[in-house]
């Protein structure tokens, strides 16, 4: 109770959107880029625009906006759920492509930020790593300060970022208050283990890490993650030109 009102303060942390490399992933990483644009006009990726092209250009003549992307298109999806979960009239238009055209290509949207290793290493390392550091200094009774619970508030897009790190996606569209549960946990012989459970629209579900089960030793799953916790962020968000003949890097220019 907070000055006799039944109520009580809690305190939230944020850091500005262009500074945040941990739940949002928009500081500014040029190789990052490079690498999603890729990722975005790659075979696979192209192969199921062009498959869907008449769902793209029936949003466009019908939005008024182009649509090109499959961002443009989650943004269109994401729309036209928000007004029926609020009980509100769909255009007649909607009816030939929602839900069923736009749904399955809303998901690859959420894919896509982290669909390999370089991706995921530089969208979602930071994050994995300061969980692991979070959960390596609770293990040895070091953390400062000693809490029991952190907590993360980001966006749908995060939670998918999150389990398509670690190799737990299955495609669809996080839903609102969607959560991932990482929690460390200890048996009686004093050994620490590590689940990860996720919670949607149901009761959360545990999940098992690929090559582990579904109480990973601690170390295992330190082991698992490594290769996609960056070592020097910065410095792998460097661009590299050896491929185009040129032996340097660029990073962010002010």
């Amino acid at each position: 109770v907070w000055d006799r009102l039944k109520w009580m303060p809690i305190p939230v942390h944020t850091i500005p959107e262009t500074s945040d490399n941990v739940l949002s992933g928009k500081k500014y990483c040029p190789r990052y880029d490079d690498e999603y644009q890729k990722v975005l006009s790659s075979p696979e990726i192209m192969k199921i625009i062009n498959e869907n092209r008449d769902v793209f250009d029936y949003l466009t003549a019908n939005t008024g906006k182009r649509v090109d992307t499959l961002d443009d298109l989650e943004f269109v999806y994401n729309t036209l759920f928000i007004e029926e979960l609020y009980n509100k009239t769909l255009p007649a238009w909607t009816r030939a492509v929602y839900p069923e055209r736009l749904e399955p290509l809303a998901a690859l949207s959420f894919a896509t930020p982290t669909y390999n290793k370089i991706l995921q290493r530089l969208k979602m390392g930071l994050l994995i790593k300061e969980i692991v550091n979070h959960m390596l200094a609770k293990a040895n009774n070091a953390l400062i300060p000693d809490r029991k619970v952190w907590i993360y508030s980001a966006h749908d897009e995060t939670v998918a970022n999150l389990l398509m790190s670690l190799d737990l996606f299955e495609l669809h569209c996080p839903p609102y208050a969607a959560a991932v549960l990482i929690e460390l946990r200890e048996n009686f012989a004093k050994e620490k283990f590590v689940t990860i459970s996720y919670k949607n629209s149901s009761e959360p579900r545990l999940l098992r890490l690929p090559g582990c089960n579904d109480a990973c030793p601690l170390e295992q799953f330190v082991k698992l993650t490594k290769n996609i916790v960056p070592v020097d962020w910065d410095k792998e968000c460097a661009i590299s030109f050896t491929n185009y003949g040129v032996d340097f890097k660029v990073s962010t220019v002010l």
